[in-house]
């Protein structure tokens, strides 16, 4: 099967990825605007096909001025000319006669002067009463934080197993809720992931269970797989994550001890609500890079349920003992 790549991108425009969104070299395109980035060697977002700002060439400060040099000596006025004579006054011509001419006669009558302006206009009518004031419109949804990378994630609609017994659909589950852990934990959702799928793919197991393929699954004895161990560790680093208020901020996503990850084939027994689960077979297929995918990150053991699976929630050892499945001490 050919091999398609495909930068990182963003369809909205007037959006730019930040520094925490590349790798230094990596390139992001948004597919709106024409433009692309590329994350600089110092760590800023450039943009590749724009000229960069004429960096500042300061003048030094002026000297002081010099001494005025002595004034000259002043020379000698020079000597008055002589005034000429004045000449002789002409004499006075004499005035010629001026004798009145005949009267005309009466000139043609004028034609019709302009038209008079407008008059004034006449007083305003009384005011009607004001009409009902309409309400703001309702607010649209909030779409996804923009940013690319990520641990993968999972479709709209796929069912979570809750604390209390009961499922919910992923897209449907609020910050504060409590979630199952992969060996009965009661674990809080702490913050929303959701991210686009880009240029990933998508994987299904067993005809019954959708994921990307960097998402860590676990199996019965404890471990950790993946479909793309890589990907799954080249994720590591900021993310954008949704709090409870629906502000968005960025945390680091920690991830597990390189090593620990392991690859996800067929013949692997994973964990799952009703004890463990064979893989047995394992399709690869594509979605539209624009698809929304939905992950949490969780807290206590960082595992849930999705669709009756066994996952992480971003994952971290500096808080829990993967090992002894236990929290470590001093950890909330």
């Amino acid at each position: 099967m050919a091999i398609i790549i495909r930068l990182k991108y963003n369809t909205t425009s007037n959006v730019i990825p930040t520094a925490e969104n590349l790798l230094t070299g990596e390139v992001a395109v948004n597919t709106a605007d024409a433009k692309l980035w590329v994350k600089h060697s110092d760590g800023t977002i450039k943009l590749s096909n724009t000229v960069g700002l004429t960096g500042p060439s300061p003048t030094g400060p002026t000297g002081p001025t010099g001494l005025l040099g002595p004034t000259g000596l002043r020379g000698p006025t020079g000597n008055t000319g002589p005034t000429g004579p004045t000449g002789n006054t002409g004499l006075i011509g004499p005035t010629g006669p001026s004798p009145a001419g005949p009267q005309g006669g009466d000139g043609p009558q004028g034609g019709g002067g302009p038209q008079g302006g407008a008059g004034p206009n006449g007083p305003d009518g009384p005011v009607g009463p004001d009409g009902p004031v309409q309400g703001p419109g309702p607010e649209g949804p909030q779409g996804p934080a923009f940013y690319y990378g990520g641990t993968g994630c999972f479709l709209k609609d796929s069912l979570i197993a809750m604390a209390d017994g009961s499922f919910k659909k992923i897209q449907d589950i609020d910050v504060g809720e409590f979630v199952l852990g992969a060996f009965g934990e009661h674990n809080i959702i702490l913050a929303k992931h959701p991210s686009l799928l880009g240029n990933g793919l998508m994987y299904k197991i067993n005809n019954e269970h959708d994921t990307s393929g960097d998402h860590p699954h676990i199996s019965y004895d404890r471990k950790f797989y993946a479909f793309e161990v890589e990907r799954t560790y080249n994720g590591v680093g900021k993310s954008n994550v949704i709090l409870s208020d629906g502000k968005i901020e960025s945390w680091t996503y920690i991830g597990l001890n390189r090593g620990r990850l392991l690859t996800l084939t067929t013949s692997i027994f994973l964990q799952k609500l009703t004890g463990s689960k064979e893989v047995t077979s394992l399709t690869s297929y594509t979605l539209p890079p624009e698809t929304v995918l939905y992950n949490f990150v969780v807290g206590g053991s960082h595992t849930y349920f999705v669709n009756g699976y066994a996952v992480t929630g971003w994952p971290r050892e500096d808080d829990f003992d993967y090992d002894t499945w236990t929290v470590k001490e001093g950890s909330i």
